[in-house]
């Protein structure tokens, strides 16, 4: 079988980068029912800790606290922000300044390279292919970052840490603006990322 026949890496990346679009409508889908599960929780909490009569119908391993509902509601709140993008516009603009990228959607990944396309042609496909792929990534690790955050407050300080959810958040942040990250990155010790993954062969 010839060579010829199996994609290069560059064909791969573009391809991938096309599913890329639905994975991450579908990750704000659950970010969002998630969310609402963790207000419902929350608000359940309160309602129960403000009824001394709950008790008689909980488990005895359980409880409702203040405390612990008003953790779930701003995580649902996260969460549920983090489903329409807004969170993540707000983390992007309060670190950049003024910058915060917008998903990557189908028509934008549309482009194809024609018939025998040139490496400048395919080097654009596999550039946004790419910075798609880092705002799925961007995304997950946004998402987990409040999850810890919310095991870090639940367990009381002793599961986690507060920088380890917060590093997951930044770095969430830095992936889904991955093209003004590399931009920094290029200015200041002239490393140019995208130029990297763009040229692949």
């Amino acid at each position: 079988m010839s060579s010829n026949s199996f994609p290069d890496l560059m064909t791969m990346l573009i391809g991938i980068g096309k599913s890329i679009p639905a994975i991450i409508m579908l990750m704000q889908l659950a970010a969002i029912l998630v969310g609402v599960y963790f207000t419902f929780g929350g608000l359940v909490q309160l309602w129960g800790a403000s009824n001394a009569n709950m008790s008689k119908f909980m488990s005895s391993q359980s409880s409702y606290s203040t405390a612990g509902g008003l953790v779930e509601i701003l995580i649902g709140a996260f969460l549920l922000s983090l489903g329409t993008l807004e969170f993540v516009g707000v983390l992007s603009r309060s670190f950049t300044g003024d910058y915060a990228a917008t998903r990557m959607t189908a028509d934008i990944l549309s482009y194809t390279p024609g018939e025998n396309p040139n490496m400048a042609e395919k080097g654009k496909a596999v550039t946004l292919a790419l910075l798609a792929l880092m705002q799925a990534v961007g995304f997950v690790a946004i998402f987990k970052g409040v999850m810890s955050l919310n095991s870090y407050f639940q367990e009381k300080y002793t599961k986690g840490s507060f920088g380890t959810s917060m590093t997951w958040i930044l770095g969430g942040m830095l992936a889904w603006n991955f093209k003004w990250f590399s931009s920094v990155i290029n200015n200041t010790i002239g490393f140019d990322f995208i130029a990297i993954f763009s040229s692949l062969k």
